[in-house]
């Protein structure tokens, strides 16, 4: 085909900027970032953070470094690195959080990832017990009427106050602690579990986040996220 015959629409279809990248065909660039994205996968109990400025690609090295973790051996094929997988390739179960405008804090942030909603599913999915565990969940949690797990008082009538404070309890890093346990004891055939949460920075109040992430990482799960920033820090 020569330059005159090409057609401009075509063009344009090929590239989406305003749109992040999940099909590792179309994937191009950033090898640098996606090897210490594998290295990461690699550290037990590490911790993955992927930071630029607005629009330079980061959702998109995101999606494809959960692509690599779940076995997809394409982007690490076409850039030559197979050889820095496992021998059996990785085999995670990877969780991807887009945080949004409902999101204000970590309370918030957790109870998204414990009873999941329409884009995301709840982290109980991931047990044998499935949906049956996540209705007793919430069974418990309307129950106890009382400040508790993520900071919220539960009514008689069910409906939520917010009282959240500048903390995350113990309870919820117990909570969490426990369920996550459960997930690994029910796929011990996986690598282990990968949390990524996108849209990071828009969370307005990330107190008690650190400490989440320090009780509850281990050999089988990793946290990881995105956002806007100049620095890890």
């Amino acid at each position: 085909m020569e330059l005159k015959d090409l057609d401009i629409d075509r063009i344009y279809r090929a590239f989406s900027p305003a749109k992040e990248i999940s099909d590792p065909n179309l994937f191009a660039g950033r090898k640098e970032e996606i090897r210490a994205g594998i290295s990461a996968l690699h550290n037990r109990g590490g911790f993955l953070a992927i930071f630029g400025l607005r629009g330079v690609g980061k959702s998109s090295v995101a999606l494809q470094i959960k692509n690599i973790a779940e076995g997809n051996t394409t982007l690490t094929n076409m850039m030559a690195m197979r050889k820095l997988l496992p021998k059996r390739g990785f085999n995670f179960i990877v969780h991807y959080y887009r945080s949004d405008g409902f999101v204000k804090n970590i309370g918030d942030l957790f109870k998204r990832m414990l009873f999941g909603d329409d884009a995301n599913p709840s982290l109980f999915s991931l047990t044998k017990a499935g949906d049956r565990k996540l209705d007793e969940f919430r069974r418990t949690v309307k129950a106890e009427g009382e400040l508790g797990l993520f900071g919220t008082k539960i009514g008689s009538s069910g409906s939520e106050e917010s009282v959240y404070s500048s903390y995350v309890s113990d309870d919820l890093i117990q909570q969490f602690r426990t369920l996550l346990g459960t997930i690994q004891k029910d796929n011990q055939s996986r690598s282990g579990l990968l949390i990524l949460v996108d849209e990071f920075d828009t969370i307005e109040n990330k107190d008690g986040f650190a400490s989440i992430i320090k009780a509850c990482s281990s050999d089988f799960v990793r946290f990881g996220v995105v956002g806007i920033a100049t620095s890890v820090t």
